[in-house]
């Protein structure tokens, strides 16, 4: 009997030095966070990257492997690159809404960093962007810039702050949407574009919850952003979003 119980607590013992630990609160809200944010939907959720946009005029781009490159980078590299668009040698990443990453505050910084360097590196790494002539065009024109050369301009076209109470929601909407909405929160033109943000100031709170986490509007019809919603905006908390509605609605009132 005691032999029996001796081998069992040895079993015990190595199926828990085995075990993979749990991941800790940090990691486990960095990763939620690389879903809101979109960087698991541009790099994968194994950070190894994909194919983005293969056109020869244009643009021929991989999303980079993270879990490659970021283990040669300090958290301070990290960062930069997120909030400035900026390597460590200092030249541009041209693919990266920076307008929108420059507002992630230190404590989710810490937990995104936390998330990024548990994942261990796997993948090949991938070739550097070529620009087609057509980009190259619109570059030496002063059309087409970084990120980074884009900021400054983005932060002046960044919507008022319209009072203390909304000084978060206003934050995470433009953290959370102005990659596709855009700096200004105002949309693009053109069908099937992303709207002027103001049209869900219409919504309840319930209402834009579903629509954020669903794609889905109040009629129960697909919005534009289904796919979005199901890849990035479900893991959003319902403070995050309770906060956003009010920043929109008071945006909205404020406006007229």
């Amino acid at each position: 009997m005691a032999r029996a119980a001796s081998w069992l607590v040895a079993a015990l013992a190595v199926l828990v030095a085995g075990a993979a630990p749990p991941p800790s609160r940090a990691v486990a809200e960095g990763e939620r966070l690389a879903y809101t944010l979109g960087c698991i939907s541009c790099h994968d959720r194994d950070m190894t990257g994909h194919l983005v946009e293969e056109d020869r005029e244009r643009l021929y781009v991989w999303s980079t492997n993270l879990s490659r490159l970021l283990p040669r980078w300090r958290d301070a590299d990290i960062a930069r690159a997120l909030r400035a668009g900026k390597r460590p040698d200092g030249s541009d990443i041209w693919v990266m809404p920076v307008h929108s990453f420059r507002l992630i505050n230190a404590t989710e910084m810490r937990a995104l960093v936390a998330f990024l360097r548990s994942v261990p590196p796997s993948g090949d790494v991938h070739p550097p962007a070529v620009f087609g002539p057509r980009a190259l065009a619109a570059i030496a024109s002063g059309r087409a810039k970084s990120p980074a050369g884009f900021l400054a301009a983005d932060i002046a076209r960044a919507p008022p702050a319209v009072g203390p109470r909304h000084v978060e929601g206003r934050r995470l909407a433009l953290m959370i949407c102005g990659d596709c909405h855009g700096a200004d929160l105002k949309g693009y033109e053109g069908k099937g574009a992303p709207p002027d943000l103001v049209v869900t100031s219409a919504y309840g709170p319930a209402d834009l919850a579903r629509l954020l986490r669903t794609g889905r509007r109040p009629d129960g019809s697909e919005s534009g952003m289904a796919e979005y919603s199901r890849d990035r905006l479900f893991r959003l908390e319902d403070r995050e979003i309770a906060a956003i509605h009010a920043y929109l609605r008071a945006k909205a009132a404020t406006a007229g």
